[in-house]
């Protein structure tokens, strides 16, 4: 590579409406506790799917009623296995793309461990209503509709 041609520098993450989140863990369950429609914020790419080996991971899916995946983030367990019974003072704040078609959050833990099926995840499902003025969410019940399962992916 030549002094005249110095590498381009990464492509900025595109602006688009972003759906701003807070959930709550109560101690049982995940809950919305604030949402907010952002206009034009960079939001970065979704990331894959994590491998499931044998070291505990977390992410999060934006999911339409079928199935389909928008969004995913992977970050560190927000709720990790110590032994001892989950904080009841958790939040997580998370930016997601503002589509109609986002109608499920997915949070999604894998335990870590070789030899493990899809079912060793834990699942928990938010349904997320459609925000005034918004063009995601699919109606339901304002967020605080959750079901807990274990599965893999169960769509």
């Amino acid at each position: 590579m030549s002094a005249e041609n110095p590498p381009s520098p990464p492509a900025a993450p595109r602006a688009t409406p972003v759906r701003r989140l807070v959930l709550g863990w109560d101690g049982q369950a995940w809950r919305v506790v604030r949402e907010q429609r952002l206009e034009q914020v960079p939001l970065p790419d979704p990331h894959a799917e994590p491998e499931r080996g044998p070291h505990p991971c977390f992410w999060v899916e934006a999911r339409d009623n079928r199935g389909r995946v928008y969004h995913r983030i992977v970050m560190d367990d927000p709720l990790p296995d110590s032994g001892s019974p989950p904080p009841h003072d958790r939040l997580l704040e998370l930016l997601l793309p503002d589509l109609p078609e986002v109608s499920e959050l997915h949070l999604v833990s894998w335990p870590g461990g070789t030899g493990q099926d899809e079912a060793a995840a834990v699942r928990r499902v938010l349904r997320l209503s459609r925000l005034p003025g918004s063009g995601g969410g699919g109606g339901g019940s304002g967020g605080t509709g959750q079901s807990s399962h274990s599965s893999g992916e169960p769509h």
